[in-house]
């Protein structure tokens, strides 16, 4: 009888234990994240451990201590990011928007941890040439091919729309003069006109769309990874709910 109850306890004591342990890692290996330059999410900085700092590079390093395991960060074109997360050959990507197309290959993370705006800028001296939606229907907008912004503006064929692949290529254009508008989403193109040279070329529009687009961390469905899903949505709860995530973010602003 005292073997036995030595026994129970020893479990017990081993079980406790291994709670109080971080998460089991996911992988046999690293888990491999898929990101693009995105400031001030993902921000190129070669002298940096990932090449990168930015709002997503410690959140992604403090997910990797919650998960007890390594987190390898692979810079990749947005698109080839997106083919990766659909061939399985990537685990996770972060700052993703939702739309029902994505989510056929993403398995998204419930919590969103940041909505970003949507804004549009044309060439400076002309920002109050928009202070309505229907006012776009008059000139030429880039947008960015990979991205998705809001609604209508997603789905509205009537706009005067030219898609470009990159969003430097965007800035040239409207602080060239070669489109009317850009659109884009806040804090980051206002990011990316300051790293181009380009903030005294081109002003935000008065028209700002009343609607915001939460990002999300999103994985693969080629693999089994709920209970990933579930860890990264616990430690994205807890940094929320502990003021974490908001040193973080201030700390870029």
């Amino acid at each position: 009888m005292g073997k036995l109850r030595l026994r129970y306890r020893l479990v017990i004591l081993v079980t406790g234990v291994f709670l109080l342990l971080p998460a089991p890692c996911f992988s046999s290996q690293s888990l491999v994240a898929v990101i693009e330059v995105w400031p001030p999410f993902r921000i190129e900085s070669p002298k940096s451990p990932h090449g990168f700092t930015g709002i997503d590079i410690d959140i992604l390093d403090g997910l990797a201590k919650h998960l007890g395991c390594n987190i390898e960060v692979q810079r990749h074109p947005f698109a080839r990011g997106l083919e990766m997360i659909r061939a399985g050959k990537a685990d996770l990507t972060t700052g993703i928007a939702h739309t029902e197309a994505r989510a056929e290959f993403i398995r998204y993370v419930p919590t969103s941890y940041f909505a970003v705006t949507p804004v549009f800028y044309t060439q400076t001296g002309r920002g109050d040439i928009v202070s309505t939606y229907n006012d776009l229907y008059r000139y030429k907008i880039g947008y960015s091919i990979y991205s998705a912004y809001f609604e209508p503006f997603n789905s509205d064929t009537g706009l005067d729309k030219i898609g470009i692949s990159t969003e430097e290529q965007l800035i040239k254009m409207v602080a060239l003069g070669r489109i009317d508008l850009i659109i884009g989403t806040h804090p980051n193109l206002a990011w990316d006109i300051k790293r181009y040279g380009f903030k005294d070329r081109v002003e935000q529009v008065r028209y700002i769309p009343p609607k915001t687009t939460p990002i999300f961390f999103g994985l693969t469905r080629k693999k089994d990874n709920t209970r990933l899903q579930q860890e990264i949505d616990q430690y994205l709860n807890q940094i929320m709910t502990n003021g974490e995530l908001d040193t973080i973010i201030q700390a870029y602003q």
